[in-house]
């Protein structure tokens, strides 16, 4: 139990208001050094899915300290109720010496995309002391309203003339609103249901009719309130006919957010297997990562989930299966620990029920090194590793497996301008993500994702058609581009140009990855397949680009040098020897003046 003084003086600073959530930490001290306390968790009840401005507030009894404290700083990190972490705020600023007390709005408009449980405070500084330490208070969520949050869910009950069309939608902390769907044969989707009127957050449906057999059908689910309107990803799905086989649902999409919506009763759910998605790793350090991943079902059985990883292509390691229960969608997410540092996994999402397995994209990332490598320097008359006739591939200490996909087997080619060569920080880096349907069959639902590093901040892209571009989206806190293409004809190409920059902070010598996965449906052969290319890139500092340039030249310097040096040499053996010359005649006529004739 606190002395009631303490409790006092670190009492929560934030007011009660209309559209405010408080959460009160317990004044646990988080400490800085690894000995310590480095972080604390509060239980919120529930935070729902909307905008929020976020403040924080901290405290630490100064008038009782003579020493300064450099590194008073914590972060909010925002979890479900499985405790998946669905975001992480920015950190409060460090106490001023000598005040007891701060209070920030770290975050503004931020979009909380799934029910907030649970918000754990994390001290953002690992530093061997205590004095660095620092009390969470509270924090406070404060509701601003947004367009509303919606989802396209699989189509189910397909028939020759009508099929049952699914979404979600989540008002966004705002009142109302309306809800439909957009559907036709092409992605202009020329066709619209009735608009109706909703109040709280749920899952939709509609059915459609009149429709024609054996025909391709796309559709999206829609949503409009006072701040705007969105729309889920479109989806497709094919009528039966004579001799037409009852398609395989297209899997639910990777959206920014995936609610966990309760199933409409009037919705009767289709069978089908389990659908794995692969996320970005998160808190990759030297020897531990979180793997991340996201889990849709149809809510009829129980599923289980885990994670395929290991340092070559063909993964090798499982973690333990967790079961997820009987779930529509969820998150998962894993902690691997004894990584080896300053190496490369590979890792994707698996989920598996009675209806069957299925695997998500194969990501990967690198551990952090235990210390930044000096490097070595050049020799005397050695040029420096980046002479500027060529730029060799860096070798890392633990040189990473081919990446190249074969090129005999894969319908997907990337291209990077500059391919495989160092890249200086602050620069622009264009990538050419090449596609083709090199079968003789169909490829239908297809759809491209990339994922850039975190070393790299999105700038734009285009595509090779405008239908192309209209079809793009960008996931910025994900760093995933998603292009729905639909139907791929044989011998049919595209191309999605993405322009990026290479953060000014990026470490000399930084190896960093782009993935380009491309999946889709084989018409004839009547299953789903997926191709994966990537791109490794290294990264350089100006300051060793620099000192590259000097030790470049360095070669040209000495010979110039010695050029000068023999020049010098030549003329002083050319002042001796007439100098030696005058000797020679001086004495010749001095011994002639002596002994004249």
């Amino acid at each position: 139990m606190l002395p009631y003084e303490y409790v006092l003086a670190a009492s929560c600073p934030f007011s009660s208001q209309t559209g405010r959530t408080i959460v009160n930490f317990d004044g646990s001290v988080l400490a800085s050094n690894g000995s310590g306390l480095r972080e604390t968790s509060a239980t919120i009840g529930s935070v729902p899915a909307a905008t929020y401005d976020i403040w924080l507030a901290s405290y630490d009894d100064h008038n009782a300290e003579t020493t300064t404290e450099n590194y008073e700083q914590w972060l909010l990190y925002m979890k479900n109720g499985d405790g998946s972490i669905i975001g992480t705020t920015n950190e409060i600023s460090d106490l001023p010496d000598g005040q007891n007390y701060i209070t920030e709005k770290v975050n503004s408009d931020y979009r909380v995309t799934r029910p907030i449980d649970t918000v754990t405070a994390h001290h953002v500084t690992a530093y061997d002391s205590n004095r660095n330490s620092v009390t969470p208070v509270c924090v406070a969520f404060d509701l601003k309203g947004g367009s509303p949050l919606v989802a396209t869910y699989a189509a189910v009950s397909i028939a020759d003339k009508e099929a049952t069309l699914r979404g979600y939608v989540n008002p966004n902390g705002t009142s109302n609103i309306v809800r439909w769907f957009e559907w036709g044969t092409s992605t202009s989707l020329d066709h619209k249901t009735l608009e109706k009127s909703m109040a709280y957050e749920q899952s939709i449906s509609e059915i459609v009719a009149g429709l024609n057999k054996d025909t391709q059908y796309y559709f999206r689910a829609a949503a409009r309130n006072t701040n705007g309107t969105s729309y889920g990803p479109t989806l497709s799905f094919m009528t039966s006919g004579a001799n037409v086989p009852t398609p395989t649902p297209t899997p639910f999409p990777s959206p920014s957010y995936t609610p966990t919506p309760t199933p409409s009763p009037s919705v009767s759910p289709q069978e089908y297997a389990p659908t794995a998605t692969t996320q970005l790793p998160t808190f990759v350090a030297q020897t531990t990562a979180v793997l991340n991943g996201h889990i849709t079902a149809d809510g009829q059985v129980s599923t289980n989930a885990w994670f395929e990883w290991g340092t070559q292509s063909s993964l090798g390691y499982a973690t333990s299966q967790k079961n997820v229960g009987y779930i529509y969608a969820t998150d998962v997410n894993n902690s691997l620990t004894g990584l080896v540092p300053n190496t490369l996994y590979y890792f994707r999402a698996v989920a598996e029920n009675a209806r069957g397995r299925s695997y998500g994209s194969t990501f990967l990332f690198r551990t952090l090194p235990v210390s930044t490598p000096t490097p070595t320097p050049a020799p005397t008359l050695t040029p420096t590793p980046y002479p500027p006739t060529r730029t060799p591939t860096p070798i890392p200490p633990n040189p990473a497996p081919s990446l190249s996909p074969n090129p005999s087997s894969t319908i997907v080619t990337l291209t990077v301008e500059p391919s495989d060569k160092v890249v200086d920080v602050g620069s622009i880096i264009a990538f050419k993500i090449a596609f083709e349907n090199i079968s003789k069959d169909l490829l239908r639902n297809t759809m491209l994702t990339v994922t850039l590093p975190p070393e790299l901040t999105y700038q734009d892209m285009s595509g090779s058609s405008d239908d192309f571009e209209k079809n793009a989206s960008m996931n910025a806190s994900l760093h995933v581009i998603t292009v729905q293409i639909g139907d791929m004809a044989q011998n049919q190409k595209g191309m999605l140009s993405v322009h990026t920059l290479l953060k000014a902070d990026t470490i000399d010598r930084k190896i960093f990855t782009t993935s380009a996965v491309i999946t889709y449906t084989d018409t004839v052969a009547k299953k789903d397949g997926k191709e994966t290319a990537f791109a490794v890139n290294t990264a350089r500092t100006v300051g060793s680009n620099f000192a590259g340039a000097l030790f470049a030249g360095g070669c040209w310097l000495w010979l110039l040098f010695a050029g000068i040096a023999l020049l010098l040499l030549i003329i002083l053996i050319i002042v001796l020897l007439k100098r030696r010359r005058d000797e020679e005649q001086d004495k010749e006529n001095k011994a002639q003046a002596k002994y004249p004739a």
